[in-house]
């Protein structure tokens, strides 16, 4: 095997690391939105302060694993493997 195909290799096991670890924390956080504004609230005890913190970085880390995944997907069509899961709640 070559070396240029080794480090492919390495840089899409750690891409595929770095992306299922952001969705972990991305499904962290969509829970935390979801207990924030259930339905049973009153409005009135909704924290928005809090609940922009939260989406902020709901976004930030959901635009970056999208650039993980594209990265992800390339590496992979280079290398000619199949698109690796990078999602901790779907089944592999």
């Amino acid at each position: 095997m070559s070396t240029q195909r080794l480090e492919k290799l390495g840089l899409l096991e750690l891409k595929k690391q770095q992306a299922f670890a952001l969705a972990v924390e991305i499904h962290g956080l969509r829970d935390q939105i979801n207990n924030a504004t259930a339905s049973h609230r009153p409005i009135g005890d909704l924290a928005l302060d809090e609940l922009t913190v939260l989406m902020q970085r709901l976004q930030a880390q959901t635009m970056e694993h999208r650039q993980l995944v594209d990265e992800l997907r390339i590496l992979s069509d280079d290398l000619g493997l199949s698109m690796p899961n990078t999602d901790v709640r779907r089944k592999r």
